[in-house]
């Protein structure tokens, strides 16, 4: 019986198209010859090369989608087509407006995401992983702080090391840490005596650092829930806890874009330029449009610099990038089907066509693997048939021909590579496909809950029963500024 709870994983597929002809020519031509290449490929399909591009080339890859959604049901598609132990991100979209009065001082689900993206191109030679990046044209746009910049504030600690403590914290304040009583998220730091604790946006854990004057004695993680130490750290890499470097009229301000952050040996992976392109030119014009009616109202001032590229801005940094555009198969506009690829027949909940048809392909010595929310009762009905198969998430090696392999998983679409292998999902079987459930999110930092106040709201202390929110104030306390709430009690 199929585990729902594991994550599904096909990554030994990768090679049934690594070895075909057209991929091995696109592999030598992108060898050989820098610039522009392309790929019409079908939708649906387009994870399955993205991966074994990612995989083969050993590359930093940037894959830019026209739409947001897009970007986000690519990157959930790759979770299952890469390896387990691939350094996969995606680069979400700022969840502030331009030209708003961002709160700088938190850092949202969002920022973390892309701080950790930016950190992964940024380190990655350290590592030793090359990041495989999804991202959309409006995250892509959007700038962000320049690369020299964030590679100048990254350094690393270790035990053993001299160290001031308060100089960490100046110099991590800099950065864009908060500092707070209590480190529960990303972008936060504390001092309790000679202990600091930190939470670099890289990390999947805060680390406590432990201080013998002003030298490093040890480094841990600990929960961010129950605070408690862990495992022992022997290096951490203290990344910047924020995009923005700078701000004018209280609006955030940025000057560098996303795509310095590949080096010259970096794959840019276009999906649908002329969406892109589409995208970007509107979203401009509205950017301008709402800077040009904020300057009137005198919001802004005259010289106050655009939060966004332009296209024209965009396209000569793509330009200089080794680059693939991916566009889709479509028979109406005369296109050749460049790649193999073909959609999978559509079944419309009718599971005795699909049963006949199954027998077929076995019959015909297919490789058939069959992605499905229902993978159990799959198998079962299948069994019945005289087609031997047992449910699973995880495929270890390649199947044999003339086989049917159910898996526990969800893929956005299905298709067939020549006689190699066949893709069935729930879309063709079901005619939808199940979304996946929203992914755990870390504790909430008092700077989320807080923009909902406004001064003259009452709230409860835990501990000192109601009182008038009257807004913040920051203060300094042993050469460190904290941000407090002013309450106002009765009496």
């Amino acid at each position: 019986m199929a585990n729902e709870g594991q994550r599904m994983n096909l990554s030994c597929l990768l090679s049934l198209l690594q070895e075909m002809p057209a991929y091995r020519q696109l592999v030598e031509e992108m060898s050989t010859v820098k610039g522009e290449h392309k790929a019409i490929i079908l939708d649906a399909a387009k994870p399955y090369l993205i991966a074994a591009l990612y995989e083969e080339l050993n590359l930093p890859i940037m894959v830019v989608t026209g739409q947001p959604e897009t970007a986000r049901k690519l990157h959930e598609q790759l979770r299952a087509w890469c390896s387990p132990s691939a350094e996969l991100h995606r680069l979400p979209e700022l969840d502030f407006l331009p030209y708003e009065s961002s709160p700088l001082s938190a850092v949202s689900y969002q920022m973390v995401e892309r701080l950790r993206a930016l950190a992964t191109l940024t380190l990655y030679e350290e590592s030793g992983k090359p990041p495989l990046i999804v991202t959309s044209a409006l995250a892509v746009m959007s700038k962000t702080i320049p690369h020299r910049d964030f590679a100048a504030a990254c350094h690393i600690l270790k035990p053993g090391m001299a160290a001031e403590p308060l100089e960490l914290l100046r110099r991590w304040q800099g950065m864009g840490y908060e500092v707070e009583d209590v480190v529960e998220v990303p972008g936060q730091m504390g001092k309790r005596g000679g202990i600091i604790d930190v939470f670099p946006p890289c990390s999947q854990l805060p680390v406590r650092i432990e201080f013998f004057g002003n030298q490093i004695e040890s480094m841990r993680y600990f929960d961010p829930e129950n605070q408690r130490s862990t495992s022992p750290v022997s290096s951490l890499i203290v990344t910047p806890a924020r995009e923005f470097v700078s701000v004018v009229d209280s609006c955030a301000v940025a000057a560098g874009s996303v795509l310095d952050y590949l080096g010259g040996d970096a794959l840019l992976v276009l999906d649908d330029s002329k969406g892109i392109e589409l995208v970007v030119t509107r979203l401009s014009e509205e950017a301008q449009e709402l800077r040009a009616a904020k300057m009137e109202r005198g919001e802004l001032p005259e010289d106050f610099p655009s939060p966004y590229l332009t296209w024209e801005e965009l396209e000569s940094q793509m330009k200089v990038k080794h680059r693939l555009a991916l566009e889709t198969w479509d028979a109406a506009r005369g296109y050749g089907q460049a790649w193999p690829f073909v959609s999978a027949q559509s079944y419309g909940s009718q599971l005795e066509r699909f049963l006949t048809i199954a027998k077929q392909m076995v019959e015909q010595r297919r490789r058939v693997v069959v992605v499905s929310h229902q993978a159990n009762r799959l198998a079962e009905l299948l069994q019945k048939e005289d087609i031997h198969t047992s449910p699973s998430s995880q495929i270890e090696q390649i199947p044999p021909s003339g086989s049917i392999t159910v898996l526990q998983g969800s893929l956005d679409g299905g298709w067939l590579l020549d006689d190699r292998l066949s893709i069935i999902t729930d879309v063709e079987l079901f005619g939808f496909v199940k979304q996946p459930r929203a992914a755990r999110k870390r504790p909430i930092p008092h700077q989320w809950f807080l923009p909902q106040l406004a001064p003259g709201d009452y709230v409860v202390h835990v501990d000192h029963g109601i009182a008038r929110f009257h807004g913040l104030a920051r203060m300094s306390s042993d050469g460190m500024e904290r941000e407090y709430l002013v309450l106002e009690y009765a009496g």
